[in-house]
């Protein structure tokens, strides 16, 4: 060793430059520099990385070289040692650590950001909290039932997704070499015999209350106030999403012209949607407005600054009064609503829910999101939602 000195390092040209007894110089045409240990093993030539420039200078390098070397002297291929080191660490890689990794590495599939913070909400909010600090290597059938036993027939599709999702990172973990298989999260031969098959109708939809029993459901949520249910309440009033509700900021909201405008990324369809708030929702904003720390903050803040609420805050509301039903199923009650009792157009209830309407062709010709007549739509709902309970039924005649 000796060929190199630290100016040359720094300067050399894309290609392999030597600097004694193996030690080699790589420079990759972007100018990326690392060290190479070249050695004869077996009859075989083998490379052995040491470390990237200039994280790993000449003196380490070289350091490390004369390392390598006295366990090839030794009779020990450095290599394979350096992979059983690996393989040792990966005993105590805890799930929390794969998590990292995999979001670091290889990242949430898909474009829409809504789907990519739903992916990483449901794995640290079930997840993590069960099995989190537990070494990756020894996550089995009986770790993975933690995980899903207590919401996986109260919430059936978060639950299939939370599986599918742990199951991800288990199969990461083992491509890495950090488990072995098979995987203790998979369906098929695994949890299928530790846990009931998921009733295929509750996969495909969520338990909707009766639109009539809607404004009994939030004279009980009003008596019993919290952020949470100032929150359900104002997702039944608005008929949006959970998501977007929890995601809600100030900075969407204009309380003089009575509006909330959600951003196109925080939407399913990726489209910004203008939301009428009626009176009652104004009155729910006028509750939580003390909590306001300032125009980026959530509408439903967590007791702890800028933190939303909890992935399953509504649903925990709902289960309090409505044990059985889902918050989302309160689009399912509006949207029966306005077509039994209302005669308001189909595309204005459509468009409430920031449903697509009509074909390509259609849409191309009708750019309008019908706000106005959306604004009687959604005044005409929180009427409804107001009312006594246990009275009369009144018929609302919408704009034709």
């Amino acid at each position: 060793m000796g060929k190199l000195i630290a100016k040359r390092v720094e300067t050399a040209k894309a290609g392999m430059w030597g600097d004694g007894d193996g030690l080699w110089l790589r420079v990759k045409p972007n100018g990326r520099r690392s060290w190479i240990l070249r050695y004869q093993r077996s009859g075989r030539a083998r490379e052995h990385g040491l470390g990237r420039y200039p994280v790993v200078g000449l003196k380490e390098a070289r350091e490390a070289a004369l390392a390598a070397q006295k366990l090839l002297h030794a009779g020990t291929d450095p290599i394979e040692r350096s992979r059983a080191l690996k393989a040792a660490s990966a005993n105590v890689l805890t799930v929390r650590q794969v998590y990292e990794r995999f979001l670091k590495e290889r990242g949430v599939a898909g474009k829409n950001p809504v789907h990519q913070a739903q992916w990483r909400t449901t794995v640290e909010t079930y997840v993590l909290p069960e099995v989190g600090d537990m070494p990756v290597a020894t996550v089995d059938v009986a770790a993975c039932v933690r995980v899903l036993g207590r919401i996986w027939s109260k919430v059936p599709e978060t639950a299939r997704r939370v599986r599918g999702r742990l199951e991800a990172l288990l199969d990461f973990a083992e491509t890495h070499g950090w488990r072995q298989p098979p995987n203790p999260a998979a369906w098929k031969g695994r949890l299928e015999h530790a846990l009931p098959r998921p009733p295929k109708d509750e996969q495909q939809h969520h338990t909707a209350l009766e639109w009539k029993d809607v404004p009994g459901f939030l004279a009980e949520l009003r008596a019993k106030p919290s952020v949470a249910a100032w929150a359900t309440e104002f997702l039944v009033l608005t008929a949006v999403r959970w998501g977007e509700v929890r995601g809600a900021r100030w900075s969407e909201v204009n309380l003089e012209d009575r509006v909330w405008i959600i951003p196109g990324a925080r939407m399913k369809n990726g489209k910004q949607h203008r939301v009428p708030l009626p009176e009652p929702a104004i009155a729910v904003l006028e509750h939580v407005k003390p909590l306001c720390t300032g125009p980026g903050s959530f509408l439903f803040p967590e007791s702890r600054p800028q933190r939303p609420l909890a992935v399953n805050a509504a649903w925990s509301a709902v289960q309090r009064f409505r044990p059985g039903f889902t918050a989302h199923g309160f689009r399912s009650a509006f949207r029966d609503w306005a077509a039994e009792t209302t005669d308001y157009p189909r595309e204005v209830a459509e468009q409430a829910l920031a449903h697509t309407v009509g074909t390509a062709v259609e849409r191309a010709h009708v750019r309008t999101d019908l706000f106005q007549k959306r604004c009687s739509l959604m005044a005409d709902w929180a009427v409804f939602c107001s009312r006594p309970t246990g009275g009369d039924v009144v018929q609302l005649r919408g704009a034709a």
